[in-house]
């Protein structure tokens, strides 16, 4: 609750640009809707993304083609970057020192790259997080990304060296007791994915000019800590590999019940709907919201997504870059297919150009931000650098806007809190 009470605060107050009263009003009461629940629980979309009496004339298959082979490139080669970043710990596991250390970080960074570019697929029942069934577990992106991390659930921190599972010597450690603890005892208990993995590889962040610092030696020899710190290391990397590579599986082309076929099978309006409800969400809830306000208001490193390595600024260009993939019809560089662009340009030419002018002013200011993020966030509100990220929170405000815009041109109905 304190967390969303932040994000409404922020839009409230949000001032980039003067806002004739009425707006400012608007906004107030529209962003009060997320107050009523929890950061991570997945809003239910709409029975039917079709707006009711509009007429649905476009022909938007060439819009949901090109969603289907973003999901599937998007989730690939997120999946072969874990995979890569999985040789490069299971080579440092085998063989601690501290180069090993450091390509398994880079190996870390470049794979949560395209991790984030993945993120617009939430919000929208897909398999990322769609909520439980009688015929499915609930998808696993709490599992996968969970944060902000009490590290103390895990492996020692300052003050408290016999803190954690790895810690617990009494305490056979598998993969099961890994995952019995996980977010059990509060939300903060993680104990699974990119950030537990971030952890053991940086350590506590306790500086405001760089990331953590955790030694080599944390994982050589035989001492009994050591020993289950390497395994802890390698069980919850491979738990991250597995779930990507479930989610992967339900985007490939293959297999007949796959998430994948299911929405071939759904019409076009629909599919495109669940694109843009989630990529919208996932803008003006995470980017605008989780990512940034809460950690600029607050100014705490505990307010970073990703914290122990310090590249929280990575993630929010590279989540927008996932948008830009959307709306575009791309994925890295190259073209997959018609973009969502295009079909509003053909309905409303002003609006498209719009949306275009407000990606890219969202793409240009993120990758203006400035690291170290935690040296960002507790900077005066007059520095360059923090006016920059406030510039940054702008464009992502209007990047929402227009993308709601553009989907009610298209007939669409979403419903997103706060935009």
């Amino acid at each position: 609750m304190k967390r969303l009470a932040v994000i409404a605060r922020r839009f409230s107050t949000f001032r980039p640009v003067a806002l004739p009263r009425m707006v400012a009003i608007a906004i107030l009461l529209a962003v009060l809707a997320p107050l009523l629940v929890e950061a991570h629980v997945v809003f239910a979309p709409p029975r039917t993304y079709a707006m009711p009496g509009h007429p649905h004339t476009l022909d938007l298959s060439p819009q949901k083609d090109s969603y289907l082979a973003l999901g599937a490139a998007s989730y690939g080669e997120a999946l072969l970057r874990a995979r890569t970043m999985q040789a490069a710990i299971s080579d440092f596991l085998d063989a601690p020192d501290a180069a090993g250390l450091n390509r398994a970080r880079h190996a870390w960074i470049h794979a949560r790259r395209a991790y984030s570019e993945t993120e617009i697929f939430r919000f929208n029942d897909g398999p990322i997080d769609a909520p439980p069934t009688a015929d499915r577990p609930a998808g696993p992106e709490t599992r996968i990304n969970a944060w902000p991390v009490d590290e103390s659930t895990i492996d020692y921190v300052v003050g408290h060296p016999n803190a954690g599972l790895i810690q617990a010597f009494d305490t056979p450690l598998t993969l099961e007791t890994i995952l019995l603890r996980d977010q059990v005892s509060d939300e903060s208990a993680i104990t699974t994915g990119w950030h537990a993995i971030e952890f053991l590889l940086w350590g506590q962040d306790l500086r405001h000019d760089g990331p953590g610092n955790r030694s080599h030696r944390d994982y050589q020899g035989e001492a009994t800590a050591n020993v289950r710190r390497r395994l802890y290391l390698r069980l919850v990397t491979e738990q991250l590999i597995a779930d990507l590579a479930e989610i992967d599986r339900q985007w490939q082309a293959n297999g007949s019940t796959t998430y994948r076929n299911q929405l071939q099978a759904t019409p076009a309006i629909e599919v495109l709907g669940r694109a843009l409800h989630g990529a919208t969400s996932f803008v003006a809830i995470e980017l605008f919201g989780e990512r940034l306000s809460v950690a600029l208001d607050s100014g705490s490193q505990e307010d970073e997504h990703s914290c122990f390595s310090d590249t929280s600024h990575i993630d929010v260009q590279h989540g927008v870059l996932g948008v830009a993939n959307l709306l575009r019809g791309e994925f890295a560089g190259r073209r997959l297919g018609a973009g969502v662009i295009e079909v509003v340009a053909f309905q409303n030419p002003a609006l498209a150009t719009r949306l275009d002018t407000a990606l890219d002013a969202a793409l240009s200011h993120s990758q203006a931000l400035q690291p170290p993020f935690d040296r960002l966030i507790q900077l005066p509100t007059n520095h360059p650098d923090r006016i920059q990220a406030e510039t940054t929170l702008s464009a992502l405000h209007e990047l929402a806007l227009s993308m709601k815009a553009s989907a009610e041109a298209l007939g669409i109905q979403i419903i997103v809190p706060g935009v």
